[in-house]
């Protein structure tokens, strides 16, 4: 999350991103009182946050998690 965002399409151009990335800190502060970085949340088609994880872990199968989670999100459950 960075204020300027003149910082965001080079960062994710660098990091060959290939999922959206919805500049959105306005909103963030308005929910979330105090952030902690790193933070992942998966929301759904509806705009209701189905998942959350704060903080990185060193698991060298993170990606394949968060796929699965992604896609569990997707087929509708928690």
């Amino acid at each position: 999350m960075d204020e300027d965002l003149g910082k965001v399409a080079p960062y994710v151009a660098e990091n060959h991103l290939t999922f959206p990335v919805i500049p959105a800190k306005d909103v963030v502060d308005a929910v979330v009182p105090s952030l902690a970085i790193p933070r992942n949340w998966l929301v759904d088609s509806k705009g209701t946050l189905e998942w959350e994880q704060i903080g990185f872990g060193a698991d060298p199968a993170w990606q394949e998690h968060m796929l699965a989670k992604l896609e569990e999100v997707v087929r509708g459950g928690k």
